[in-house]
């Protein structure tokens, strides 16, 4: 089985493939053109370099199943309402190239408790221990090893159909 996960961020969005093994294949980060006050990049545009990413990364890679991990619920409405549409983008833009790929959003919560069972793990925790498990760069980003995290859940736990879009 071949797995494509998503840490959705309207900043930087992670991706990573994992086959069974589970074997890390690529990773990397989403590019949005600089976001700096001399250059301000409109949400639309962002939205729309997003779509056309990860359509790439679907036909690139044709995996079986899409992990996105689901919007947090932010103090701040404003912050869940934009990660909710960066994630119906992707969604979106998976099924515009494959309508019949198992696409699964997941919480947090799951993606932890499913990979480190009767442990509490914070973000730091589950990026140093992805970082050690494949050998990464200390410097990786958390958009990446959290969408490397992701991509394990169907590999080792049953997906449940209410996770499916």
């Amino acid at each position: 089985m071949k797995v494509l996960g998503l840490d959705v961020s309207t900043v930087s969005t992670g991706w990573a493939v994992l086959t069974d093994g589970p074997t890390l294949g690529e990773y990397g980060l989403i590019p949005f053109e600089a976001n700096t006050p001399e250059h301000k990049v409109s949400e639309k545009r962002k939205l729309v370099v997003f779509r056309e990413v990860v359509k790439g990364l679907i036909t690139k890679f044709s995996p079986d199943i899409v992990i996105i991990e689901d919007t947090y619920v932010q103090f701040d409405p404003s912050v869940t309402k934009k990660l909710s549409r960066f994630a119906g983008v992707a969604i979106e833009g998976i099924a515009s190239v494959n309508m019949d790929l198992t696409i699964v959003l997941l919480t947090t919560q799951s993606i932890r408790a499913a990979l480190f069972p009767k442990q509490k793990m914070d973000k730091k925790a589950v990026r140093a221990k992805m970082i050690e498990r494949y050998n990464l760069d200390p410097k990786t980003k958390d958009d990446i090893t959290d969408a490397i995290a992701s991509s394990h859940y169907p590999l080792i736990k049953k997906v449940k159909d209410e996770w499916i879009v």
